[in-house]
């Protein structure tokens, strides 16, 4: 996957009108806009590769994540001295609690480390949901509309994986190479449906069969786009 690359609003909106350009277009930029901020927010809702972000001054307290946009942290995985502190001396760095131990449950086979590694992330999920975890806390965003990430973990180093939240309002966006791509062809779609749908509206194509088929058209192509992207969401978890 190619890295994150700054995406801005400017840019994509020329680029549409330009490959609109020698088309029947009753649409204005401010109508182009609106639809990519339709496809930027159908985005967010399907938004599934996580970013990454290291913290080297991971001690105890307090640090300002506002400038990340956190949505939802997916994986932390702590330095080894942390993870030494956390697992009971195995050199495993992940983020999890250890309510259970290898010594508490005897890993003889496969099959009961699997089962150990469920009981013990499900215990750890209850435990994170009701706030009872010693680690970290993603704490809610305040009046400020600053968003804290409480650190109760000795270590220095501190990695988070997460899923950021996108605003549809913003004028430039971090997205990797398949989301840009997918806002792209989305947005396009969007203009050209709103386009037929207006135009039917203003002319007598309005009662024709011409303005149903290209709505339809219109139509089951935004479906396709968007559940291909949906489907590339099972590829990417099986990679």
């Amino acid at each position: 996957m190619v890295s994150l690359r700054k995406r801005d609003k400017l840019s994509l909106l020329t680029y549409l009108e330009n490959r609109t350009s020698k088309m029947p277009i009753v649409l204005d930029p401010s109508d182009f806009k609106i639809q990519i901020e339709r496809a930027v927010r159908k985005l967010d809702e399907l938004l599934f590769n996580p970013r990454s972000v290291i913290f080297t001054n991971a001690v105890n307290g307090n640090l300002d994540v506002t400038a990340l946009h956190i949505d939802e942290i997916n994986t932390v995985y702590y330095s080894q001295d942390s993870a030494n502190s956390l697992m009971g001396g195995l050199d495993l760095g992940l983020g999890i609690m250890p309510i259970l131990t290898a010594q508490t449950m005897p890993l003889s086979s496969l099959e009961s480390m699997v089962d150990y590694l469920i009981i013990k992330g499900l215990i750890n999920s209850l435990q994170r949901k009701m706030l009872n975890t010693w680690d970290y806390v993603l704490l809610p965003m305040n009046a400020e509309g600053r968003q804290i990430l409480q650190i109760k973990n000795p270590g220095n180093l501190f990695w988070v994986e997460y899923l950021p939240y996108l605003d549809p309002m913003w004028d430039e966006w971090e997205m990797y190479e398949n989301e840009y791509s997918f806002v792209t062809e989305l947005s396009y779609a969007y203009i050209c449906h709103a386009n037929v749908e207006i135009t039917a509206q203003a002319t007598m194509l309005g009662v024709g069969k011409e303005a149903a088929t290209l709505t339809s058209y219109w139509n089951d192509k935004i479906e396709k786009i968007i559940k291909e992207f949906s489907d590339s969401t099972i590829i990417n978890y099986i990679g």
